[in-house]
């Protein structure tokens, strides 16, 4: 499942969070990437999990009802901001399938910078029935599972500020996590006409199914 988010963060948050990072120095990104990853990885980064920014979005990951429901997270395997700069771009490749002993189900991303403030940088997430693209506006972040094969294009002009993060599931299988996801949002919808036996019968299923597929 591909889920976007809108407005996740406000213009005005994301614009604070940017802000901060003008008198914080970058790494290059090349330090966290493994293998082949590592030829076309151009950019850089800031990955100390005590900075505030990663810390406010890894809380308001958390307190967010939607991401949580897709995502049913178990773990957190890295959060970091990364930096693309006018030449700069991540080539096409694969995400590492563990990072800090963590398996990685879920990736996202979530750019912080306003769409004016830099041209390129598309998210391209590639499989066999083709390539997807997606220009972010600021604040909308995107959510997908990391079996992909993706890429940011090379941007152009300006500079594309972002966090992305991986984590594992509570549900491993992909498949599994649509469903549930899709069970859980038509039994909201169920709620809001009553306490039924409807909505208690779908409610019924989705914990049964939760509970067979869960890895706690």
């Amino acid at each position: 499942m591909i889920l976007q988010i809108d407005a996740f963060l406000a213009a005005e948050e994301c614009q604070a969070i940017i802000d901060t990072l003008a008198d914080t120095d970058f790494n290059s990104g090349q330090a966290t990437a493994g293998g082949a990853a590592r030829q076309v990885k151009h950019n850089e980064q800031i990955t100390a999990p005590e900075h505030p920014a990663l810390q406010l979005i890894q809380q308001r990951l958390q307190q967010h009802a939607l991401f949580q429901q897709a995502v049913l997270p178990k773990q957190c395997a890295r959060l970091m901001l990364n930096r693309y700069r006018a030449g700069m771009e991540y080539g096409l490749h694969v995400d590492d399938a563990v990072m800090n002993n963590v398996r990685t189900d879920i990736s996202f991303t979530l750019v912080l910078s306003p769409s004016d403030g830099y041209q390129g940088g598309e998210l391209e997430l590639h499989d066999a029935s083709g390539v997807r693209s997606w220009r972010l506006e600021q604040g909308q972040l995107l959510v997908y599972p990391s079996h992909y094969l993706h890429q940011v294009t090379q941007v152009t002009a300006g500079a594309r500020v972002a966090c992305v993060g991986w984590w594992q599931s509570r549900v491993r299988q992909a498949e599994q996590r649509q469903i549930l996801f899709d069970l859980g949002q038509t039994a909201q919808q169920l709620l809001q006409q009553g306490n039924t036996q409807a909505y208690q019968t779908l409610a019924l299923s989705h914990a049964n199914l939760l509970r067979m597929w869960s890895e706690v």
